[in-house]
């Protein structure tokens, strides 16, 4: 009988998401980051609601996530002809 042959199965590529949302805390050995990605920016309340008190937050940073983003950069009025 023939050998048989496994191939390995790929993964299908994560999602890259939209938002990067960095949050800086202030802790006794000095400021905290936590990084965020988001598909949604709703979804940054509730992650924020999760976290340490917000009373620790020193800064909430949200960037559009580009750097491995497929999406092309558009111009506003590039973005007003879709």
């Amino acid at each position: 009988m023939g050998e048989i042959v496994l191939f390995p199965i790929d993964e299908p590529p994560a999602p890259v998401l939209r938002w990067k949302a960095v949050v800086t805390y202030r802790s006794e050995e000095g400021k905290k980051n936590v990084e965020h990605f988001l598909e949604e920016l709703d979804d940054l309340a509730g992650l924020i609601e999760q976290g340490p008190d917000w009373n620790t937050i020193v800064a909430c940073v949200v960037t559009l996530n580009r750097d491995s983003s497929p999406i092309p950069r558009l111009t506003i009025e590039q973005s007003m002809l879709i």
